[in-house]
C-alpha cells in the first residue's frame, strides 16, 4: 500500500486543475476561443492574427434544445469514430494504460489542453487518463464532448466544429448534413488532410469512415447511400492572414508548429 500510494503521489504530482477548463472554455470570454495574435516586442503591435480572415469562433451547445447547438449528425459521426462508448465508460480506458494516445473523447479533451506541454511517456499517459476520470466525474459527459468539440482542431487554422464548418462548407455545424459531419469527423485524425489543403484525400477517408459507421450499424444502408449521393460543397480557397511582418510571421508559425507536435 505504501509503495502504492508513493507511486500515485509521484505521478500525479503538480497535476493540471480540471477546474480551468470552464475558465479557458467559457462562451463568452474564454482564451480558447479566441485566435493566436502574434504581436511586437512591446507586446501593443499586433502583426498578424492566426486565423482564417472572416471566420469567428463562435460556441455551439450539445443540448438541441439550445438556441444554437451542435448538429446531432456531428456528435453521432464523432461518438462513433472517437469513443463508440462515450455514453457509458467513466472518461478512461485502463486497457492500454500506458498507452500515450487517447483512447477515448475525454483523454483527447486532457492532452490536448491540459497536458500539452508535457513530451509522451508512460507517465503522461496515466496522468492523462487520470485526468480524463475527473473530467467525466466533475463535469459529466455531455459537458466534456461539447467542450472538445469547441476547440478541437480541424486543420488549415479551423479550431472548433463551428469554425470549421464556416471556412469548408460556408454554413453553421448547427446544419451539418450527415456527410459533412463524416468529413469534419475524420479531420479530428489527419487534419492536414483538409478540403483545402487536401480535397481528394479527404473525400477518400470521408466515404470510408461512412461505410464503416454503416457496417457497424450506427447508420442505416439508406443513409449510408444518401450520404454518398449527396454533393457536398467545399470552400476551394481561402485568403492567408495578412501580416505586417511576413518574413517573421512565417518563421514564428514555424516555430510553433514544432513545439505544438
Amino acid at each position: 500500500l505504501f509503495i502504492a500510494g508513493w507511486s500515485y503521489a509521484k505521478i500525479a504530482v503538480d497535476l493540471p486543475s480540471v477546474a480551468i477548463l470552464p475558465v479557458l472554455l467559457d462562451p463568452e470570454n474564454g482564451e480558447l476561443l479566441q485566435p493566436t495574435r502574434l504581436t511586437d516586442r512591446s507586446g501593443t503591435v499586433t502583426l498578424t492574427t492566426l486565423a482564417n480572415p472572416g471566420i469567428e469562433r463562435r460556441y455551439l451547445a450539445v443540448d438541441p434544445d439550445a438556441p444554437q447547438h451542435l448538429s446531432p449528425q456531428l456528435l453521432r459521426a464523432v461518438v462513433a469514430h472517437l469513443d463508440p462508448t462515450f455514453w457509458e465508460n467513466p472518461g478512461y480506458s485502463l486497457k492500454e494504460l500506458q498507452n500515450p494516445e487517447p483512447q477515448t473523447i475525454a483523454e483527447r479533451l486532457a492532452s490536448e489542453i491540459l497536458l500539452w506541454k508535457e513530451p509522451d511517456s508512460s507517465n503522461r499517459a496515466i496522468r492523462m487518463r487520470m485526468l480524463a476520470a475527473q473530467l467525466v466525474n466533475t463535469y459529466g459527459r455531455t459537458q466534456v464532448l461539447e467542450w472538445y468539440l469547441n476547440c478541437a482542431y480541424f486543420g488549415h487554422l479551423a479550431y472548433g466544429a463551428e469554425s470549421a464548418a464556416q471556412l469548408y462548407f460556408e454554413k453553421s455545424a448547427q446544419d451539418l448534413t450527415l456527410g459533412e459531419a463524416a468529413l469534419l469527423t475524420v479531420l479530428l485524425d489527419s487534419p492536414a488532410l483538409n478540403p483545402i489543403d487536401a480535397p481528394g484525400a479527404i473525400l477518400e477517408a470521408q466515404r470510408l469512415f461512412l461505410a464503416s459507421m454503416a457496417e457497424s450499424g450506427v447508420i442505416t444502408t439508406a443513409d449510408f447511400s444518401s450520404a454518398l449521393r449527396q454533393e457536398i460543397d467545399v470552400r476551394p480557397s481561402i485568403a492567408d492572414p495578412q501580416s505586417a511582418a511576413p518574413a517573421f510571421t512565417r518563421l514564428a508559425t514555424v516555430q510553433l508548429n514544432e513545439v505544438m507536435r
